[in-house]
């Protein structure tokens, strides 16, 4: 038992050495290598179920923007992702219209930020409709057919549209409720309302060039997800999440 125990041990050292050897050397992170750190997301499939539409995110360290390229790929995995470029740029911000062509914005490049965008959870986050906003216009364009012409598109209601065209899906937000500050003496009381300054306990990475303190995350108001009748009615929140969920999707189950 001994003899085997040993064997074991020696097999396990050798293992490791060869390994050691064989294995390729690496080197220390740096920060540069935070901007070649590509983020996918934003997945949608058509209508027809046909293509998949999905976005691919780069930061930059030049001027701390997040530039977005997007695609569409067969959703057979019948061939490789194509770009959607508009007159040679790229495009945002990827949705399918009810027509099965795909809508798209112009602002490929935004903001970076961890949490929010410019001083956004300082204010009420803007309304609008899906693809609409600040966005600046929108163009929609067949996919089936690789240089269609893109054409002007009208802004999508908000949310994602079931498979049976019954149901809309959203993150609506809450009304953000506003705590009233407590004082442990009347001291500290007339201390604090007389400071005009700005107090601050977060702190976020990527801020290069933008402002300080950054916009106070905990501000945003939460948002849950909910379901509205197509044909117009009463949304049914879903959720009791308390935070803010992104990227909502239908998925269809084989029963």
């Amino acid at each position: 038992m001994k003899k085997l125990i040993i064997s074991v041990f020696v097999l396990v050292a050798l293992a490791g050495f060869v390994f050691s050897q064989t294995a390729p050397k690496g080197r220390a992170l740096a920060i540069e290598d935070y901007y070649k750190i590509k983020t996918a997301g934003s997945p949608e499939i058509s209508p027809d179920g046909k293509w998949v539409t999905f976005t691919v995110q780069t930061k930059f360290e030049a001027d701390n923007f997040t530039g977005t390229e997007t695609y569409v790929v067969p959703s057979d995995g019948s061939a490789q992702p194509r770009k959607i470029q508009h007159q040679g740029k790229d495009v945002a911000n990827p949705h399918w219209t009810a027509d099965g062509m795909l809508q798209y914005s112009l602002n490929s490049r935004v903001t970076s930020a961890v949490f929010l965008q410019g001083n956004v959870g300082l204010e009420e986050p803007p309304q609008g409709q899906r693809g609409g906003g600040n966005q600046g216009p929108l163009w929609k364009v067949s996919v089936d057919t690789p240089n269609a012409v893109p054409v002007l598109s009208q802004p999508l209601p908000s949310g994602v549209m079931s498979f049976d065209g019954k149901w809309i899906a959203q993150a609506k937000d809450r009304p953000r409720t506003t705590a009233t500050p407590t004082y442990a003496s009347d001291f500290e009381k007339r201390a604090l309302e007389h400071f005009k300054g700005r107090q601050f306990d977060w702190m976020r990475f990527q801020q290069d060039g933008q402002e300080l303190p950054t916009p106070d995350p905990r501000l945003r108001p939460v948002a849950e997800i909910t379901i509205t009748p197509a044909g117009g009615g009463e949304a049914k929140e879903l959720t009791k999440l308390g935070m803010r969920p992104t990227n909502i999707a239908w998925h269809q189950m084989d029963r």
